[in-house]
Formats: structure tokens, sequence, C-alpha cells
């Protein structure tokens, strides 16, 4: 694949797919691996990512998380590293927010990303630049050794435990259940673990942490334990 990446020349190699997730094991999350996440990574981000507009179907959404505490420091902290990403942050009073059992909720707007568009303006973006793509099997270090690109971006996601030999990789499945697209819901709310988060494809309800499960069968059970989660969450709702 030619990317065309300033001060590059020649083409570069993607293997497969990589994502991020900040739910790390304690053992993991030391001062700077936060801050190499947050630092050079997110703020290295958002502002290229911003500019993207509709075409790529990023947006600002309101979200409302209720907490029983909150940790000033972390994700949605007013002392997390993350606070200038997070506009418009501020707590709700008990008259403001109709979320039960939660001592404290807090509301601020956050960038929503829809996969499937921005995926595929991606790819359009890359091909329009001159790029091409080629599909081939890694099975190895050795044939990433062989392969003509001098400039390799390793994405390969769960794959890295058998082709690097990678013993301390362990999977977290995470788990959606997706509801039929409803365009009025114009928010996002959470509590605890669970969060809904509003698509044009459908409603994303979540979320799921299964440590060490590597299947990519849905789980049905966790299915039904979301619904009702989310279900009692609703239905909880207190008149303001």
């Amino acid at each position: 694949m030619d990317l065309g990446l300033p001060g590059r020349t020649g083409p570069v190699a993607v293997l497969g797919c990589g994502a991020w997730d900040s739910r790390l094991p304690d053992y993991r999350k030391s001062p700077a691996r936060r801050s190499q996440f947050t630092r050079k990574i997110c703020r290295r981000t958002r502002p290229r990512t911003l500019p993207a507009g509709n075409g790529f179907h990023i947006t600002f959404r309101n979200m409302t998380n209720g907490r029983r505490s909150w940790d000033e420091q972390g994700s949605f902290g007013k002392e997390s590293a993350l606070r200038a990403m997070l506009p418009e942050l501020r707590d709700l009073s008990p008259r403001e927010h109709p979320f039960p059992n939660s001592a404290f909720v807090r509301q601020f707007d956050t960038m929503i990303v829809e996969p499937p568009t921005y995926l595929s303006a991606l790819l359009d973006g890359i091909r329009i630049a001159g790029a091409t793509i080629r599909v081939v099997e890694i099975r190895d270090r050795g044939v990433i050794q062989n392969l003509p690109e001098k400039l390799v971006f390793n994405c390969s996601g769960l794959g890295a435990k058998a082709l690097f030999a990678d013993e301390e990789l362990t999977p977290v499945k995470g788990q959606l259940t997706i509801l039929l697209p409803q365009p009025e819901v114009q928010y996002s709310v959470g509590q605890g673990d669970i969060y809904m988060l509003p698509r044009t494809d459908g409603i994303l309800l979540g979320g799921t942490h299964e440590m060490g499960v590597w299947t990519l069968d849905p789980n049905l059970d966790k299915k039904q334990e979301i619904l009702a989660q989310h279900k009692a969450f609703f239905d909880g709702f207190k008149n303001c």
C-alpha cells in the first residue's frame, strides 16, 4: 500500500487492524503509558480528526454519565489529561437529571465515530491518493521481513500473540447489542458499565468486558443481560 506519506517515499505495509481500549490491566497503567496514550496519541489525533466533518461521519454528541463517585484523574475527571477534549463538562444537580442510583452525574460533549462510514471514507481517500491494497496472509515474522515495503505498521491486534510470540497478550471481548435506528435520539447516556450511543445505523447498547475470552461467537446470555440492565435503567428514570 502506497499512502504517499509526507517525508516518506515508496510503499508502506499495514498489518491487520488494531484497536485501543483504555481498560488496561492495573499493572499496565503506569504513568508513562497513560501519558503516552493521552498526550502522544489522543492530543495528536484529535486536531486531525475534527476537520474530517460529516463526510467521515464524526459528530459531537451530548453525553450524560452517572457514577456513585468520580475519579477526577480518570478519563472523564476534571483533572484528567483529556480534560481539554471534553467541552461543556459540568456536574448536574439532582434536579437536573432523571438518573436513578447515581450520586454524581456529569455531562459533556464527546466525539462519536460511525465505523462503517468512517472506514469506507478512509479507504476511498487512500485510493484517490493513488494507494493500492493487497490482501495477503502473514504467517510468521519471516514473511514480514521479506515484504517489499520498507515501512511497516503493525496493527495485527490479537494476531500478534502468534505472529510475535507475545505470551502476555490477553483479549478483552466487548459485545454490543444494536437496536433499530431511532433518528430522534440525539444524546448518549451511561451509568456504571452500561451505555447507550445513537448512530444512523442503530442504537448501540453496551457494554461487556470479558477478560481472556477469544471466541467471536455472540454471547446471547450477555445480550439479554445488557437489555435487562438498560430496561431497568430507563424504567427507573425519575421526574425532575
